[in-house]
């Protein structure tokens, strides 16, 4: 709970009557009626609470008694004592406290900018990422302003992620460093009055050319004592609005490849997981790599890039997805996996290293950079870094702040005293925020993920992306591919419902495994899912089929196709749909992530709604990332 709260205050013990019965103004927003900031009653490093609210009107219920400034309760008169800023960094003063004093200094606390205390001391925020909003006007309902029945009838009650862990920030109104929610993320679909589907799902876009599913900055009076961890900021590229792979919400289209000597990209349609089928094929000479190019705005699939031996790099136009066509070819030797980071694409190629490309156009590729590693298998992007799935190489930690001149930034040795045992052919991350503690300060560590073959799967921690460490290791019989995200345990009548993080590993031979990564020191297996087979690539991404949300999984299975399991439940995976065609190891589907508010360029995605707000552009973003003073980097 909010400490305040905790305490025994209530709302108007710090909101003034100007707040919240109006001061005479009409605003659009709350932030813009609100008076109250924490340094009007706590203070700052240098001055100690004002007792005045930030537009001068007075706080009477605030007063000094002796050396203690001090709050009556308005409501029940009990008397509250308020710890003041200054003399809790004075090293003098019997509130000192030395890791407070670290933190609220002017690279964080300023009078323009800088941070609000909130933006740490706030312990969790809740969000409801994409909400679905239907309107079918074969029906009537009842307007409310006309009194009375009209074509039309509304439906929003349903929600595709309610999350309570996931951290963002960006800027306020105020130019201030704020937490940052879900503010309006509705998804429409439309009936006609004669049953036709006039939208299916559409995402808003905005004037401004953005996605009209916003997020906002909010002060979400979730205050503790204790403060947030630094790295969970400065290490954490979702905490900064790049987004996670936790919260994708997936649309009609799942690309895959058949190898040679029939190579091709498929186009399916997996729209009804029970009956998926392949729209297109495009017939490519030898295709191992695959990227879906989805518009980050509407979610739409609008190219797809393959790493093909034959031909290089292949850009494939699907504007229509029905006829996907060659654009051009780029040279590329040997491709293992694409990955994409703003306007940037990387390619592993094995023994050929890192192949940089810039696709501002998806459609004409142009080569940027290379960086010869031990066999580059994998890739997955990190903020300012790249890691790669390195084969024997193990992990690399690639700095990728400028792509013509890609730097190895560290290397880690999977397998200790024998690194020529290191078989790494795939790597993930997800910031890893544990399940809430009973008492003192929620656990967070940045972590990767990275499958090594036999030797099973890596949990390594990038807290210092420069000094990565293995934490623990899931046993496994061949590990594959890797994936990592977020989800929901539905409770029952005696259990809690609880957010929790789980990996899915393709384990070859192993078939499907599930654990939960809750606490990267202790994985814990959940599942193991032979019935389909060996398993061989997978990827996870939730859909929207009325009137479920769904959490489906995607297994590449070889010769026997492409299974589509309902994993709603990680304890019972469910296999419900086949695509009976052989396949290579790389899917990829088109989706939008609902947490992803800017790109790594700094580019802005979704709306913030309220004027002056933004997220952060590329030069703040690679300012904070790359931080020290409070530990290596």
């Amino acid at each position: 709970p909010d400490i305040h709260n905790e305490r025994g205050l209530h709302c108007i013990d710090c909101h003034v009557r100007r707040e919240i019965m109006g001061d005479g103004n009409i605003y659009s927003h709350m932030d813009q009626a609100t008076e109250v900031e924490c340094e009007d009653c706590h203070g700052t490093p240098e001055t100690y609470g004002s007792m005045r609210t930030s537009r001068g009107t007075p706080l009477p219920n605030l007063g000094w008694e002796g050396d203690r400034m001090v709050l009556r309760s308005k409501v029940t008169g009990a008397v509250h004592v308020v710890p003041q800023v200054k003399d809790i960094v004075d090293p003098e003063h019997p509130a000192y406290n030395p890791l407070a004093a670290m933190a609220m200094n002017s690279n964080h606390l300023k009078k323009q900018g800088g941070l609000e205390c909130y933006a740490c001391h706030s312990a969790w925020q809740n969000n409801c990422y994409g909400c679905h909003f239907s309107r079918d006007l074969g029906q009537r309902a009842l307007d409310m302003l006309a009194g009375k029945q009209t074509p039309g009838r509304p439906a929003t009650d349903y929600k595709y992620f309610v999350n309570f862990k996931n951290f963002q920030m960006g800027y306020n109104a105020e130019g201030k460093i704020a937490p940052y929610v879900t503010g309006c993320q509705v998804l429409a679909t439309v009936i006609g009055a004669q049953g036709q589907m006039l939208l299916d799902q559409e995402l808003p876009v905005t004037a401004r050319g953005l996605s009209g599913l916003a997020l906002n900055p909010v002060h979400p009076h979730t205050n503790r004592k204790t403060a947030r961890f630094c790295v969970e900021c400065h290490r954490n590229p979702a905490a900064l609005g790049l987004g996670t792979e936790g919260f994708n919400l997936s649309r009609r289209y799942l690309l895959a490849l058949t190898p040679a000597p029939h190579g091709s990209l498929l186009v399916i349609d997996r729209k009804n997981p029970a009956a998926p089928f392949v729209l297109a094929s495009l017939a490519l000479p030898d295709p191992e790599a695959l990227l879906a190019f989805t518009d980050p705005i509407t979610g739409k699939v609008r190219a797809a890039l393959v790493g093909d031996r034959t031909l290089g790099l292949v850009a494939v136009d699907l504007s229509d997805p029905r006829e996907p066509r060659i654009a051009s070819t780029t040279p590329l030797p040997n491709p293992r996996d694409l990955a994409l980071a703003g306007a940037m694409l990387y390619a592993a190629a094995g023994e050929e290293g890192l192949f940089a490309y810039e696709v501002s156009d998806p459609l004409q590729p142009r080569p940027s950079g290379n960086l010869r590693t031990r066999e580059a298998r994998a890739i997955a992007t990190h903020g300012l870094y790249l890691l790669v799935a390195d084969g024997p190489g193990g992990l690399a930690v690639v700095d990728a702040r400028n792509p013509t001149d890609l730097q190895v930034a560290s290397r880690l040795d999977l397998n200790g005293d024998a690194p020529e045992e290191n078989d790494a052919s795939d790597v993930t991350t997800l910031p890893g925020y544990s399940n809430p503690p009973a008492a003192g300060v929620k656990p967070f560590h940045m972590m990767a993920y990275v499958a090594d073959g036999a030797a099973g799967v890596r949990l390594v921690n990038l807290d210092n992306p420069r000094s990565p460490y293995v934490t623990a290791t899931l046993p496994t019989t061949d590990a594959r591919a890797v994936f990592a995200k977020f989800h929901y345990d539905a409770g029952s009548a005696t259990e809690p419902s609880m957010e929790r993080e789980y990996l899915y590993i393709a384990d070859g031979a192993g078939g499907l495994r599930i654990a939960r990564i809750s606490d990267p020191r202790n994985p814990v297996p959940i599942t193991e899912y032979t019935a389909m087979g060996p398993v061989y690539g997978l990827l996870v991404a939730n859909a929207f089929e009325p009137p479920h949300n769904v959490a489906y999984l995607y297994a590449a299975l070889g010769d026997d196709g492409i299974a589509i399991l309902d994993v709603s439940r990680v304890d019972a995976p469910r296999e419900i749909g086949r695509i009976r065609v052989a396949v290579g190891d790389h899917l990829d589907i088109e989706r939008v992530q609902l947490d992803r508010i800017v790109d790594e360029d700094g580019r802005q995605i979704k709306d913030t709604s309220h004027e002056g707000a933004r997220p952060f552009n590329r030069t703040e973003i690679e300012r904070i990332l790359g931080a020290t003073g409070w530990g290596p980097l």
